[in-house]
């Protein structure tokens, strides 16, 4: 928004000590002041002169008052018109800790120009935040390195990121991520999995004001992989994958899922249920923990990470409606925070759309869809969906 600053130079006057001899008279008005060269026109009286330059002065000041004012309501109500005041926005980024290279530093530049554009109220990091072996304490320098010193935007640094965690992050200490959390003001990992709740009201392109309500489910995904049980990195003396009760995460998810009445249900973890990289790929332990209950509470997107590309699924699910319409969640993979890779089998049936290169993901939603949004580390916006909330 352009600034408008209006300045205006006050006539430099002083008044200066009038020294007579003892034998000299005094002038008539010895209080006069030193009149310094002005564009003023000459007055017969320079104390009307002086009152004149005063009267300019504060109709001066008067009219860039009124000219500020008629800007910033001129602006303001353009912004309150934005697409973005329309809904309710956060940026979903994953697999990104590298202390700025492979692209993260790009990335963050880009993220950072499209949070201000979009006025996104969080980030969503879907894990896998330091690699290779997450960190050693509370003030180890990857939480400046490959975090603080890389997302400096201020649409980044003044909104909560709500976190999860990796496998990667597995290979380090666990509780100093959720300890950090007392250190910056935007980590926001209250424990390995939680639920965050939100209201936000909107208004619609007519100018009517609506409202609505989310349910963000916060998982802590690699206790149910089945290869980090017996795999050393994720066993002591760094952190054990092992200390999490993975049933009884599983009982506060169904529980908790399943009696939301929010308008919008979203699933957030690292592992994928679906995914159609070879790499990793789709998760059986995932889809047999999660798939029922995600269908049956009529979740309505899981977002991962995990395997390093851009991706958007979605399946029907039998007596419910295919996934162009809503339905089945709709599974989104935004795993290119940094380091990406091209092994997605394009001939996947479950593959809407794909993009290799290094980027995020942009979500905004509204009371009847969501929009998602893909942008790469170049700048290049490459992806739009409108997804229907039923």
């Amino acid at each position: 928004m352009s600034a408008l600053s209006a300045t205006a130079m006050r006539g430099n006057y002083q008044e200066l000590p009038v020294i007579l001899r003892a034998d000299e008279e005094a002038p008539e008005d010895v209080t006069s002041p030193i009149q310094h060269e002005s564009s003023f026109p000459a007055r017969p009286s320079s104390r009307w002169d002086l009152r004149a330059k005063r009267f300019y002065l504060t109709c001066v000041f008067l009219m860039a008052a009124l000219i500020i004012v008629a800007v910033w309501f001129s602006t303001s109500k353009k912004s309150a018109d934005r697409p973005s005041q329309q809904s309710f926005v956060f940026a979903v980024i994953g697999d990104w800790g590298r202390k700025g290279e492979s692209n993260q530093g790009a990335v963050a530049e880009v993220m950072g120009r499209v949070c201000a554009q979009s006025r996104c109220s969080y980030v969503v990091n879907v894990g896998d935040n330091f690699y290779d072996n997450g960190v050693s304490s509370v003030t180890d320098p990857q939480f400046v390195q490959s975090f603080e010193s890389i997302y400096t935007a201020p649409s980044l640094t003044n909104v909560p990121w709500l976190t999860t965690l990796g496998n990667h992050d597995y290979r380090g200490s666990v509780d100093a991520q959720l300890q950090y959390a007392n250190v910056s003001t935007r980590w926001h990992l209250p424990s390995r999995y939680y639920l965050e709740h939100v209201d936000f009201e909107f208004k619609s392109s007519d100018g009517a004001s609506s409202s609505a309500s989310i349910d963000l489910f916060f998982l802590d995904t690699s206790p149910f992989i089945l290869e980090y049980i017996t795999d050393p990195p994720y066993l002591p003396p760094k952190s054990d994958v092992r200390s999490q009760d993975a049933a009884k995460q599983l009982e506060w998810f169904k529980a908790g899922v399943s009696s939301s009445t929010a308008d919008w249900k979203i699933v957030v973890g690292h592992h994928p249920l679906y995914s159609a990289a070879s790499t990793h790929g789709s998760m059986p332990e995932m889809r047999s923990a999660f798939e029922e209950v995600l269908n049956s509470a009529g979740v309505h997107a899981y977002f991962c990470g995990h395997d390093h590309q851009l991706q958007h699924l979605a399946l029907p699910v039998a007596g419910r409606a295919s996934h162009v319409g809503g339905g089945s969640p709709h599974y989104i993979v935004s795993g290119a925070g940094s380091r990406t890779r091209l092994d997605v089998n394009e001939t996947d049936p479950n593959l809407l759309w794909w993009n290799g290169s290094s980027g995020f993901f942009l979500v905004s939603l509204s009371a009847a869809e969501m929009q998602l949004d893909a942008y790469l580390f170049t700048g290049e916006h490459v992806y739009n969906a409108h997804l229907p909330r039923s």
